[in-house]
């Protein structure tokens, strides 16, 4: 009788795990496609600049805690004579 299975293409021979295909995270041992994320997606691009920011605000306050210099004094505020060159 002959076989009526495909024939294996990508993936993981040893499990027959097929290609784009993984086990749920989640122990149930179902199989799930692996998931890409949408370049064009202006939600995630949003989401993912303030996740940015968030870090980099962070990044500061942890910067601030550790000083690794002495800051300079800030230069004078007042009238400077600029010298004109013709």
């Amino acid at each position: 009788m002959p076989s009526t299975a495909l024939p294996f293409v990508g993936g993981d021979m040893a499990t027959g795990i097929p290609s784009g295909w993984h086990f749920a995270k989640d122990g149930s041992g179902r199989l799930v496609r692996n998931r890409r994320m949408n370049a064009c997606n202006p939600r995630a691009f949003r989401r993912a600049v303030r996740r940015v920011k968030g870090a980099r605000r962070f990044a500061k306050e942890v910067n601030k805690l550790f000083p690794t210099t002495r800051r300079r004094a800030p230069a004078p505020r007042g009238h400077h004579r600029h010298l004109h060159h013709d």
